[in-house]
């Protein structure tokens, strides 16, 4: 995968090695398990998670990004962190669910809902 669309915006994804953040007031840089970016559009994930872990924390940087889409700015982490959890497994659990939600009536699973014709 090398990129996460989130709303109208187009995230490039990428897996690094050695991701860190300074966190505030703080002068020590602290190790993270991934981060997205608002301006840039981009979104890392550290390629050492394994698989499972990689899975929840992508999760959790896309949820991140609803949220600023929607205008929220203050992000309640435990929260976010127990939805990625949770709709991880919920969505690896239930493949007809997947199916039903990204399903686009009327055509393809390529043709976004919201697509014009002519555009």
């Amino acid at each position: 995968m090398d990129k996460v669309k989130i709303g109208p915006i187009d995230y490039a994804y990428e897996l690094v090695t050695d991701l860190h953040d300074k966190e505030s007031g703080d002068s020590k840089w602290q190790p993270l398990f991934g981060q997205i970016e608002y301006g840039t559009g981009e979104m890392r994930i550290s390629d050492t998670l394994p698989p499972g872990q990689r899975r929840v924390t992508t999760l959790h940087e896309v949820i991140h990004g609803v949220l600023v889409n929607a205008g929220i700015d203050d992000h309640n982490e435990v929260l976010i962190s127990a939805l990625a959890h949770g709709l991880v497994q919920v969505l690896r659990d239930n493949p007809a669910l997947v199916s039903m939600i990204t399903e686009v009536e009327g055509g393809d699973s390529q043709t976004s809902p919201d697509a014009k014709a002519g555009d």
